[in-house]
């Protein structure tokens, strides 16, 4: 079968042939030019023109545009490391990891995963590793020791890394738009009638958690409405993937009885991850409360599925696979000299509205 070829390789094939006209020293059209005359954006000029400029055929002169080169064999391939904490179809990190892969075999990248889930045993793993081998890496980064201990080593040794998520000590990161997230899931259940919202939050204070917690918070202070902290309910999370099939097995902090007695009534649940959402659905579905008719639910994150009550959940959603793929990328163009200096970037996240949330009548 014919592989299709996306436009950033069509466009570089077109630059690549009009190099190939002329002599070394002669320029070609600027990446502005070539993004008005072919009609597509800035950044695939310049993701076709990053390859051109690995493989030696072009070269930026700053102030003047895009010099042809000497002809060279394409450079040896480099090797990039991926360091995530994930297991298959654990799906957050799976499909961030997969945004990786796939970004890397794009840009011909060589690369090795470590996706230890034990934190402890990854950075045994990193410190076995010959880091002079690699040209960058990829990694996760909680705030635990061990994960600053795999930034420091990566530092040491001088390989360039990009975390995936917010809270790197320092490092760029690819993160998410998890304050707007919070808020979007506060704001949507305000706006559907819900006053007494129970919230799900983790004892991992890291970023992501503060800030969709804290996006939900403003969320009910732009509505006028009261944060009752009785209504904040902390999970332990020992950060280690949990497949959604085994939601259930998260451990609820012991305030959540009260809730699941009806002694506090709430008339809608959400939180700050899609896990201990599912695990406080499958205690309450025990008990016989319904989805949405007595409880309304906005998930945070993939697999937003009750499949307790074959339930797909309203959710906020957050673009993993492109965070992956961005994080490569940023290395790519840093590896090149497209960037002086490694970027940050935060992806936005969607709102996916499906059926399980119900309105009330205010």
């Amino acid at each position: 079968m014919t592989k299709i070829k996306r436009v950033f390789e069509q466009i570089q094939e077109r630059i690549e042939r009009d190099a190939l006209q002329l002599t070394p020293g002669e320029f070609l059209p600027s990446e502005m030019q070539y993004s008005r005359t072919l009609d597509v954006s800035r950044l695939t000029v310049r993701k076709a023109v990053d390859e051109l400029v690995r493989v030696g055929l072009v070269q930026r002169i700053p102030g003047k545009g895009l010099m042809v080169t000497e002809k060279k064999d394409p450079a040896p391939q480099e090797r990039l490391l991926f360091s995530l904490p994930f297991v298959t179809c654990d799906a957050e990190f799976f499909q961030t990891m997969m945004g990786c892969i796939d970004m890397a075999n794009d840009l011909r990248y060589d690369y090795k995963i470590l996706a230890f889930t034990d934190v402890a045993e990854r950075l045994k793993m990193v410190e076995r590793e010959d880091l002079s081998l690699y040209s960058g890496a990829v990694v996760s980064c909680f705030e635990s020791q061990e994960d600053r201990r795999v930034l420091e080593l990566l530092k040491g040794a001088g390989v360039p890394c990009v975390v995936c998520g917010d809270g790197g000590g320092g490092a760029a990161c690819v993160y998410t738009d998890d304050y707007n997230g919070g808020y979007l899931m506060g704001e949507y259940l305000v706006q559907h009638g819900h006053r007494d919202i129970l919230f799900l939050t983790s004892d991992r204070p890291v970023p992501s958690v503060i800030k969709r917690t804290e996006g939900f918070r403003q969320a009910l202070r732009d509505n006028l409405l009261p944060v009752r902290e009785k209504y904040f309910l902390t999970v332990a999370d020992p950060g280690i993937p949990l497949l959604p099939q085994d939601a259930d097995q998260r451990i609820l902090p012991a305030e959540a009885k009260r809730f699941l007695k009806r002694e506090i009534p709430f008339t809608a649940l959400c939180g700050y991850s899609t896990l201990p959402i599912l695990s406080m659905l499958f205690q309450m579905h025990k008990l016989g409360f319904r989805v949405p008719e007595d409880v309304s639910v906005v998930a945070y994150g993939s697999s937003p599925y009750f499949s307790a009550q074959d339930l797909p959940l309203t959710a906020v959603l957050s673009p993993n696979h492109e965070v992956g793929a961005r994080a490569v990328e940023l290395l790519h163009r840093y590896l090149t000299g497209a960037s002086k200096c490694l970027e940050s970037d935060m992806l936005p996240i969607s709102f996916s509205r499906r059926k399980s949330v119900h309105t009330l009548r205010k």
